[in-house]
Parts: structure tokens; sequence; C-alpha cells
């Protein structure tokens, strides 16, 4: 049986906002600001909540696009465009795809899952998207919340479960790699806390609006905010460093 639904607190539109003004933060930090300090602590538990939102609003398009070909295609090309700055803004790191890829490759696995009727080829292709992610940012945690939103069904105690599940093996594996980095394990227990920031998702997606209408402005803003601020960033540091 379906769980009554939440009367609506914030508009899509408004929680998109704020998901995107939560990332900028935590770019911000992560760019400009030394680790560990409490304002960048504080930028980045914030930022955390960025990718499971857009993963609930992934899962929801998935379901309702009336296009899905149209839908791949502008995430791949937006992607591609983000990749120069990402590439810049990490080049010192292991090699990775932005997370317009991981979204992307969300969103195919999604398409696979509904679309492919033989279960052991849907189940193979959903297996090798969700593995592909790996590569990029976000990898493995965004296509497992990506299956839980778009098989919640409403189900919301189920779905928030599920939902913990995964958000507890970030913070594991968050504090792993802290330890590993040589962090003391009382400063890496301290600095992994900023794990947590993705359970803010939660509030955020079960307060907003159900299927509201966007404006054509903002869809398209959504998109081009990514690669648009990665840019600005990368190019402060260009002239920052040179």
């Amino acid at each position: 049986m379906q769980e009554q639904a939440t009367r609506p607190f914030f508009s899509r539109d408004a929680v998109k906002l704020i998901a995107v003004f939560f990332m900028l933060l935590d770019h911000i930090a992560w760019y400009f600001l030394p680790f560990g300090t409490p304002l960048a602590q504080i930028f980045h538990t914030l930022g955390r909540a960025t990718a499971p939102v857009m993963c609930y609003f992934l899962a929801q398009g998935a379901k309702h696009t009336s296009n899905m070909s149209r839908y791949l295609l502008r995430l791949f090309l937006f992607a591609v465009v983000s990749q120069l700055p990402w590439w810049y803004l990490h080049r010192n790191s292991e090699f990775s795809l932005n997370m317009l890829f991981t979204l992307f490759l969300c969103l195919l696995m999604l398409s696979i899952d509904k679309s492919v009727h033989s279960p052991v080829l849907r189940w193979l292709g959903i297996v090798l998207c969700a593995a592909a992610t790996h590569f990029c940012d976000w990898g493995i945690y965004a296509p497992l919340w990506c299956l839980i939103f778009y098989h919640g069904e409403n189900r919301r105690r189920i779905e928030a479960l599920l939902f913990s599940f995964v958000g507890l093996a970030y913070y594991m594996e968050t504090l792993i790699s802290y330890d590993t980095i040589g962090y003391p394990p009382r400063i890496a227990m301290k600095m992994s806390l900023i794990a947590f920031g993705v359970f803010l998702a939660l509030p955020l997606i079960y307060l907003s609006a159900q299927g509201k209408r966007r404006s054509k402005f903002l869809k398209w803003f959504f998109y081009a905010f990514y690669p648009l601020h990665l840019g600005v960033i990368a190019l402060i540091r260009i002239f920052m460093y040179r």
C-alpha cells in the first residue's frame, strides 16, 4: 500500500537550486579553503546532499521523460563540455570523469531497466553501467541511489532505509580513506563526519512538490551551471597560480 504523500514545502526547482548552491559551496571549499577548517567542513557537509538530490530527480526524469534518447544525449554533451575544466582541476589526482558522466551512466542504466525485457540482459546492463561509474565522481553510490529512487514507488520508509544503508557505506569508505592517507584515527573520524551530509538530501526530497512543471530557463540553467562554474573556478585558479 502506498504511503500518504507529504504536503510539498518546496517546489522541485527550489530544491534543485538549493542543491546547486550546496554544490557550489562544496567546490569553493575544495579549491579555495584549507581542508579541515570549520568553514570548509560545513561547506563539504552541505555539498554531500547534492549528489543524492540529483539522483532522485534523474530517477523521476527517467520515469516520466517522453524522449529518453534526447535526455541521454543532452546529459552526454554537457558531460563532455564539463570534462575539460574537470581535468584541469583534478590533474594531480587519479583519472576520473565528472558527475554528469555519472548521471549519464545512471540514466542509461535506468533506460535499460525500463526497456529491456530479458532479465539476464537487463541485469547485465544494469551491473555494467553501475560498474562503469567507478571511474566517475560519486561512482557506485549514485547508481544505487538512482535504483532505490526509481523503484521506490512512494514507499518512503523502505526507500529511506535503503538510502541510509548506502549512505552509511559512503561514510565508512570516507572514514577508511582518510585513515588510509595518514590521518590519525581521531582526526580521520572527525573529518569523515562530512559524509553524513548525504542525509540532508532526504528532507529536501520528501518536502518537494512532485511532478510540477519547471520553466524552460531553469531547465537549461541546471545543465549549464555545472560546466560554467567549473570553468570559472578553473580560470580563477589559473590566474591565482600563474
